[in-house]
């Protein structure tokens, strides 16, 4: 019983130092704030999320699309699919909604925001 103890202490005080050192205390809580939506892709169903940004470059050798939400932070994501024939309808400043693939972290669809807004209020005005 003495024995069984002893180990289990020891056991504690070796492993707890190590669980603890392996989490990253630089990792931020707060997650950017994006809306979930499911996505149809290659005859399935595919998790995503929106992001709404203005558009700061498109690099066509690359297909890499760099996008800046409101708080000012830039981020750079493939374009795939659907998405490599609307990114042809934007230019530098356009304010867009990305729709982005969870699964790969790619854009897979590209809408204007002020075309949406438009849409919106059309269809309030009918």
């Amino acid at each position: 019983m003495k024995r069984t103890l002893l180990w289990m202490a020891l056991t504690s005080l070796v492993t707890g130092p190590v669980l603890y050192a392996s989490a990253d205390p630089q990792t931020p809580t707060t997650k950017p704030d994006t809306t979930q939506t499911t996505t149809q892709h290659s005859g399935h169903k595919a998790k995503g999320h929106t992001m709404k940004g203005e558009v700061v470059s498109y690099d066509a050798s690359t297909k890499m699309l760099t996008l800046k939400d409101d708080k000012g932070v830039t981020s750079s994501s493939p374009v795939e699919g659907k998405a490599l024939t609307d990114v042809t309808h934007v230019k530098t400043g356009d304010h867009v909604t990305a729709t982005m693939s969870d699964s790969t972290k790619a854009i897979t669809g590209i809408r204007s925001a002020t075309a949406a807004t438009k849409s919106k209020s059309k269809t309030k005005a009918s």
